[in-house]
């Protein structure tokens, strides 16, 4: 997945449709559903129920919003830029405990992780999703008995 996938995704949620995010955005409206289209593919998901000129968020795209308005700067001093993918954890499996300076952001897509935080845990199950700060210690582990998949987002160093 591509960072320009999810900012065409927050330029639609965020302007209420293509033709205005396109605008806001430079590109022309074909560009912008092309990649949004690209993203609810890559994932299997729809993020936007579009009817005619009209476009409103899915729950899964209101959730993936509050997302996309942390990494992109909605709140002072969000990420300018950003590296998404998927990962998976066996039964069992995790990563950490670990800290690392840049901030993350975890989106459950199947299943059940626990994220331990400064000694507190919590549980995410499908479509919950916990901020990483930077420099904050976090551990990951899988106690359940199916793969977990989750989107993971992680910002870049800025140059």
């Amino acid at each position: 997945m591509h960072n320009a996938q999810l900012r065409a995704f927050h330029a639609v949620a965020t302007h209420g449709g293509f033709t205005a995010a396109a605008d806001a955005l430079g590109l022309g409206q074909p560009t912008l559903s092309t990649q949004v289209g690209a993203l609810e593919r890559y994932f299997g998901v729809e993020l936007l129920h579009r009817r005619g000129r009209t476009v409103t968020l899915s729950e899964l795209g209101r959730d993936l919003f509050k997302i996309t308005l942390r990494l992109f700067g909605a709140e002072a001093g969000g990420s300018k830029a950003l590296i998404a993918g998927v990962s998976h954890f066996l039964p069992g499996g995790g990563a950490g405990p670990d800290a690392s300076p840049p901030e993350k952001v975890y989106y459950v897509l199947a299943g059940e992780l626990t994220v331990i935080v400064g000694g507190k845990e919590t549980v995410l199950r499908k479509n919950d999703s916990c901020y990483i700060g930077p420099n904050e210690s976090r551990e990951i582990v899988n106690r359940g008995n199916e793969v977990v998949t989750m989107l993971v987002a992680v910002s870049t160093p800025q140059k």
